[in-house]
């Protein structure tokens, strides 16, 4: 098994956002803080922020990010 590390792209996000609507559960993700266009996104797709926060370790150099939260739909 290999796994393999890129860049995120919308086509990531959008392909997660079928995936949810498909399993219709709660789902969280966590995005960088500064990164207002994956906020929007996110917010405009019913994920809103719990107040949860990390940072990304010293590879990452040290990048804030918050998670967001979207509650099971029902049905």
């Amino acid at each position: 098994m290999s796994i393999e590390l890129r860049p995120a792209t919308t086509d990531d996000a959008e392909a997660a956002m079928r995936l949810h609507l498909r399993c219709r559960g709660a789902a969280f993700l966590w995005v960088l803080e500064d990164n207002p266009r994956a906020q929007a996104f996110y917010a405009r797709n019913s994920f809103g922020a719990d107040g949860a926060r990390d940072v990304l370790g010293a590879d990452w150099h040290n990048l804030p990010e918050i998670r967001r939260v979207r509650p099971a739909v029902a049905g």
